[in-house]
């Protein structure tokens, strides 16, 4: 079966990418990404106070200076502030299985190079068994891969989430930071 990963693109430098959903359908995932947009779109104070002045002069208008609705990402090293349609991305990926408890696992690889964190969805499995085996396997991998190979992942990790829902985006709740 295919699903469609909802992921939110963060600066390297920062943290790595976050997996926001699993979804079952284009259409499912397309209507989570705008939800997402939508709980950050950032609300413009000068337009609200300088009124006709603002409209006229758009140079006047500014992004609140605090995260809009509480978005944890809204600050990120070398990116500018907030949130924007392109930091969300959809990624297909295939699973063979059905999941279990209506949930899947994602391995995912991730990559610390000179101080950015960079994060490589691997593979989506029916339940957290399954992307266990799999993380040891690419944990042997790149245990065993010669010198001249590219560079192995630094980290591995499992994330479990619910099928057709938003995941948290709260930095705590991320398997690396």
């Amino acid at each position: 079966m295919m699903y469609f990963l909802l992921i939110r693109k963060i600066s390297p430098y920062t943290a790595p990418d976050i997996l926001l959903g699993a979804f079952t359908s284009e259409q499912a995932t397309q209507d989570a990404r705008n939800s997402y947009l939508d709980r950050y779109r950032p609300t413009d104070k000068k337009t609200t106070t300088n009124g006709w002045l603002a409209q006229i002069f758009p140079w006047l208008r500014c992004q609140p200076e605090t995260a809009p609705n509480g978005d944890p990402w809204h600050k990120q090293a070398y990116k500018s502030d907030g949130l924007t349609e392109e930091d969300l991305i959809i990624q297909t990926c295939d699973m063979e299985g059905d999941p279990t408890f209506n949930e899947v696992s994602i391995v995912s690889c991730y990559y610390d190079t000179m101080g950015q964190i960079f994060r490589e969805i691997d593979s989506i499995h029916p339940n957290r068994l399954v992307a266990e085996q799999r993380m040891k396997e690419i944990e042997t991998i790149a245990e065993n891969a010669p010198a001249t190979d590219h560079m192995p992942p630094n980290h591995f990790s499992t994330q479990t989430i619910r099928i057709n829902e938003i995941h948290s985006d709260a930095p705590e709740q991320q398997p690396i930071r």
